[in-house]
């Protein structure tokens, strides 16, 4: 490389912005990698209060972690579209639950309908001893 490509190069306008751009994304980098720190910390808690994930804070972990990858790809060279408010946010899908989330499901569906068909029973064990007792109460009349 010599002395003109170098000095074509400094008064590249595009390079110029670009690193701008990079200082900005780099900023916005540490920002989210905060807001993923937060994310973390949530979802840990949600764990440990409700046993499970709570699925908004998922979605919002997920994206952040497509948005700090697109930025990634933008300060390596990697891409050279803008990452996000340049173009959309990234689209985030949730993945299916597991086959032993599934099943955690299906066992506690079924433990509500055991429960509830005992509660049936019951009240009409109860509605067959006031009929019978009634009986017995007439007869003796």
């Amino acid at each position: 490389m010599d002395k003109a490509d170098i000095k074509s190069n400094l008064k590249n306008v595009n390079q110029w912005t670009r690193i701008l751009y990079m200082i900005l994304f780099a900023v916005i980098f540490n920002v989210a990698s905060f807001v993923i720190g937060v994310v973390v910390l949530a979802q840990a808690l949600f764990a440990i209060v409700t046993g499970g994930q709570n699925d908004n804070v998922q979605k919002l972990g997920t994206g952040l972690a497509y948005y700090i990858s697109e930025i990634l790809s933008y300060l390596t060279y990697t891409a050279e579209e803008k990452p996000f408010p340049f173009k959309s946010w990234p689209d985030v899908d949730l993945p299916a639950p597991s086959e032993s989330q599934v099943e955690e499901v299906a066992v506690e569906e079924v433990a509500v309908e055991e429960v509830v068909v005992e509660e049936v029973v019951v009240e009409e064990v109860v509605v067959e001893e006031v009929v019978i007792d009634t009986d017995v109460a007439d007869s003796a009349k």
